[in-house]
């Protein structure tokens, strides 16, 4: 039996995809498993419906709502951070860099690294910094970094007074 909270993430990502409309979303449930109702699908149907529907996104291109509940069985919170989030992520890195009285010998995802070890205790490496972030812990990362150019701003304004 599916939950609630399957239901809609089937939905949701139908609506990404525009299949909502028209009754084509249940359309392709029908095809791909000859149930007639999102509702009716097994485990496996679920996930494969939602795997072709997300694979569907990515080829369009579009970007699929935040997953914040997984599946029963699992104690991952979330799917991972959004591309949008890691983006922004970046964006305050480098303005943080653009704010150092000094310069570093320290790349920008090194120091990103660093933040997160400190913050969530998570060893990560440069290649792939928000790989083990979830999308909550995305959220708390870009409000910290924005609270260290915030106040990188305000020393750079002291100084310069």
């Amino acid at each position: 039996m599916m939950t609630s909270k399957q239901i809609q993430r089937i939905y949701k990502l139908g609506s990404v995809l525009g299949l909502v409309k028209n009754d084509e979303l249940h359309t392709l449930v029908y095809g791909m498993t000859g149930k007639t109702h999102v509702s009716q699908l097994a485990d496996d149907e679920y996930q494969a419906v939602e795997h072709e529907l997300l694979t569907r996104i990515k080829l369009s291109h579009l970007t699929p709502p935040p997953q914040r509940y997984k599946n029963r069985g699992s104690t991952r919170v979330s799917a991972g951070m959004t591309e949008g989030q890691q983006n922004k992520v970046w964006q305050l890195m480098y303005a943080l860099a653009g704010r150092d009285r000094k310069p570093t010998s320290a790349t920008v995802g090194v120091r990103l690294c660093g933040i997160i070890k400190r913050q969530f205790r998570m060893d990560v490496t440069a290649q792939q910094p928000f790989r083990w972030l979830n999308y909550r812990q995305g959220s708390q990362l870009i409000e910290i970094l924005k609270g260290y150019v915030s106040s990188a701003e305000q020393r750079t304004e002291r100084e310069n007074a």
